[in-house]
């Protein structure tokens, strides 16, 4: 791994390294069920586009019953003004841009809790409206940057939940108590 201070350029080249790891790490889980995986590396302009808008639809179309797409921010491209700024963000303009109806949110903790009891729903949009957990991200975003976007959803009719990671999706869709769905 290539270390180093938080320059751009640093930045960009770790990114570069760290996308393979990521896809070999997703590749080998996703073997397990015979599924395969497709890389979508994204910037903001290229949902603000039209015609890159189009394609990635069609790619998408290609490739939904084939693998499993995998979309992250192209950090190696990316510049600030190129920027989701964190994957909640992307995942939140996505969700808009290829009108998906449900974003399940990952997080090493899963559900949010409120006077130590664990919500299977909220409407409540502060990270201050919660007992103090840290949500580690390893990036940029965190729990106020996972309520901005789930807030958005659903203000813009979509379903959010948000659960643990290591449930699995099945799991947090089919189990109300391994989750918390966010409501109007």
């Amino acid at each position: 791994m290539i270390k180093g201070n938080e320059e751009i350029r640093t930045k960009q080249a770790q990114a570069s390294i760290g996308q393979i790891l990521l896809l070999e790490k997703y590749n080998k889980h996703f073997k397990k069920f015979n599924l395969g995986i497709a890389q979508f590396l994204l910037t903001s302009r290229e949902l603000r586009e039209k015609e890159s808008l189009e394609n990635i639809k069609s790619t998408y179309n290609q490739v939904k019953n084939h693998a499993v797409a995998i979309v992250n921010e192209n950090d190696v491209i990316s510049v600030k003004e190129l920027s989701f700024g964190d994957n909640d963000n992307l995942a939140k303009e996505l969700m808009l841009a290829l009108d998906f109806d449900t974003l399940i949110i990952l997080t090493k903790k899963g559900q949010l809790i409120k006077n130590g009891k664990k919500l299977t729903k909220t409407n409540l949009y502060r990270p201050e409206d919660y007992d103090a957990i840290k949500i580690e991200t390893g990036g940029s975003g965190g729990l106020k940057s996972k309520l901005d976007c789930a807030k958005f959803l659903i203000d813009n009719n979509k379903k959010v939940f948000i659960g643990k990671y290591s449930d699995g999706l099945l799991e947090i869709i089919s189990d109300k108590n391994k989750r918390t769905e966010f409501v109007k």
